[in-house]
């Protein structure tokens, strides 16, 4: 029998690992780094071999001929793959490939002090005093920073985020050292992932999972989460003392991306970076990505092949690995929607390419760091998959250009307070008493104004009145034409006596029917009112509720080719609205920064507006059917119109800067 080269067999390192409720073994090559799963008589006959190295001749009965070809075998593909990283024969890949560029072993004693400062609990002081920080200056400034979420996908945002997110996830790396430096846990590499061209810092911690326990690489890969926080606090109270809008909103920029990193993508389990390596281990799965991708795949061939080819998750753990790998494809298709749809929008060609580059990110390039190398080439299942890929696209266009839909959308409805229901003042005046919160009123008098003023010139003007009429009947019947002056003046008299009658009856606001009437803020006794300002709103408890709802300028055309149905949600419950009480009315005006006209949908409801009042509602009206490639074209049309749009509102903002 033939026995592995010493050489070879001394760069090996055997460590058994718990996963789940079986036990694994680990190989690892001390040379490159590089971490192999063995079966268990493999990882066996290896140990017997060391132990033949040591001087164990007993060993050497022990190991059979099988055992020395499976061990060649190995070390052959061990050292194939050294033999590549050596000499560089590994073809670049553009679109996930990393460089190492040190080593950062040899720096970790420098660092020792560093981390036996930092990672410790008494650390953890600091960081709960800036957490308190944070609280308390988003109390006071009402958590203005929360804006910056808003702008999140704008082109200074983008920029900013791909300047400062390499050197954030350089200080994130860091985090990871530390945390490895106070465990005594070697770094071999560090250096640059490029993800689609794209240069991100990595360091490799492979050798946590031979030199610590579970709780060691948890703590390990937790770090760099924790440091994200920590900066993204840190930016925080920052933003709070900065002066000057390029600093506060660089700051606000470094909040967001840190939270966003740690929640939506670095700290989340669905995808494979830290979140996902602390859900492993903290579980006892540390090969749970593969595992369930490899159920996925397998299902997915069962049905494809109606049963013809691939299995079905057997027992509930797999049922359960299945179920997570669902999970994360459906995740990050989700997240890839949300950003094409924020992207395209606002950037149109810029936003394609942006959401091309996540779904490289997010999709290709795991699979092409995670496949295997040297995977064998199959012309038969190349042929099949081509054949099976150009079925699926005959099917899709047949589905496109045969399939008919109708055209939807979903509009949020509320009361029209401001044409029917607003209260407001007729004549100013101060209010004599407040309304209580909630008044079921009868027809009659709602409220009472005082106007001191009004009343003085009602007593100025009935002087003047009795006056001119005095005048009048002492020269009605001596002087005609001084009569006649003065009868002109009591007419005067007598008109701007009425006017201020009628301001004085104004003073009365009144109900014509029983109605609940909801006072407004602040619309208590003594508070001095302008005419037209309003003092509540009025709900009848009988008749129809008038309702409204901004409308979508690029369906007003499908509107008036006809509206087929439409259905109501209000509180939960549905039902079906004559399209006869809907209404399209343009409003009079037009967005001076988009250039595009404003409609109101009018909705005209059988049902009491005091019923109504507080009840969420939204109505989805149904147009004319098309098929489906004319709803794809419709949705690009919206894009490009939404795109023309915030061009002209960015172009707006600039010349108001």
């Amino acid at each position: 029998m033939e026995l592995p080269r010493p050489s070879l067999v001394n760069s090996v390192r055997l460590k058994a690992a718990a996963e789940g409720r079986r036990m694994i073994y680990l190989l690892q090559d001390t040379s490159s780094g590089r971490i192999f799963t063995a079966r268990r008589e493999m990882a066996l006959a290896l140990h017997r071999l060391l132990a033949l190295r040591q001087g164990r001749a007993e060993a050497r009965d022990l190991i059979t001929e099988e055992d020395g070809r499976e061990l060649n075998g190995f070390l052959g593909v061990m050292q194939h793959m050294r033999e590549q990283e050596t000499l560089g024969r590994k073809p670049f890949n553009p679109i996930f490939a990393g460089v190492p560029l040190l080593e950062v072993a040899p720096l970790q004693p420098a660092l020792a002090g560093l981390a036996r400062a930092v990672v410790r609990p008494a650390a953890l002081v600091p960081v709960l005093l800036l957490a308190l920080a944070c609280l308390l200056l988003g109390l006071q400034s009402d958590w203005q920073i929360l804006a910056a979420f808003r702008n999140v996908f704008s082109l200074e945002a983008l920029v900013t985020f791909g300047l400062i997110a390499p050197v954030l996830k350089v200080v994130h790396e860091f985090g990871h050292v530390l945390v490895a430096t106070r465990l005594g846990v070697p770094v071999r590499k560090a250096g640059l992932f490029f993800i689609a061209l794209y240069p991100m810092p990595y360091v490799d911690m492979s050798e946590a999972d031979v030199r610590v326990g579970r709780r060691g690489r948890i703590a390990i890969t937790a770090a760099g989460i924790a440091v994200d926080v920590t900066v993204g606090m840190a930016a925080f109270v920052a933003w709070h003392f900065s002066a000057g809008t390029y600093m506060q909103t660089l700051l606000g920029n470094i909040f967001v991306f840190s939270t966003l990193n740690s929640l939506l993508f670095n700290g989340n389990p669905l995808i494979k970076l830290d979140g996902y390596f602390i859900l492993s281990d903290a579980i006892g799965q540390r090969n749970l990505y593969a595992r369930a991708s490899g159920l996925l795949t397998e299902t997915r061939r069962k049905v494809a092949t109606l049963g013809r080819a691939g299995q079905w998750p057997r027992g509930g753990g797999q049922w359960a690995m299945l179920a997570y790998a669902v999970a994360a494809l459906l995740y990050r298709i989700n997240i890839m929607v949300v950003i094409a749809a924020a992207l395209i929008p606002r950037h149109l060609g810029l936003g394609a390419v942006l959401a091309a580059w996540g779904a490289v990110v997010m999709f290709v390039s795991p699979l092409l760091r995670d496949r295997p190398p040297g995977a064998p080439a199959d012309e038969g299942f190349a042929s099949r998959r081509w054949l099976s890929r150009g079925l699926v696209a005959a099917g899709l266009a047949a589905l496109a250009l045969f399939v008919h839909a109708p055209f939807r959308v979903t509009v949020p409805l509320s009361l029209n307070v401001a044409d029917h229901y607003l209260v407001t003042a007729r004549s100013a005046g101060v209010l004599t008493a407040g309304p209580p919160t909630l008044l079921a009123a009868a027809p009659g008098t709602l409220l009472t104004l005082a106007n001191p003023t009004l009343d003085e010139e009602r007593s100025l003007m009935q002087a003047d009145l009795q006056g001119a009429r005095s005048v009048f009947e002492a020269v009605r019947s001596a002087d005609p034409a001084q009569a006649r002056v003065a009868a002109e003046q009591i007419a005067n008299l007598e008109d701007r006596a009425a006017i201020l009658d009628a301001q004085r009856d104004a003073l009365s606001l009144r109900l014509t029917a029983d109605a609940v009437f909801v006072p407004i803020e602040g619309a208590g006794r003594g508070r001095f009112l302008e005419p037209g300002q309003p003092v509540g709103i009025a709900l009848p408890r009988a008749g129809d509720a008038r309702l409204t709802g901004a409308f979508p300028e690029r369906y007003v055309r499908l509107m008036q080719n006809g509206l087929r149905d439409a259905e109501l949600r209000m509180a939960g419950a549905y039902s079906t609205v004559d399209p006869a009480r809907i209404a399209l009315v343009p409003i009079p005006s037009v967005d001076q920064s988009a250039g595009s006209r404003s409609y109101a949908l009018h909705v005209t409801l059988p049902r009491p507006p005091a019923e109504v009042m507080g009840r969420p509602a939204d109505i989805r009206l149904r147009f004319a059917s098309a098929p489906l490639w004319r709803h794809a074209q419709f949705v690009a049309e919206g894009v490009v119109a939404r795109y023309r749009d915030n061009l002209l509102i960015d172009r707006v903002d600039y010349l108001e800067r």
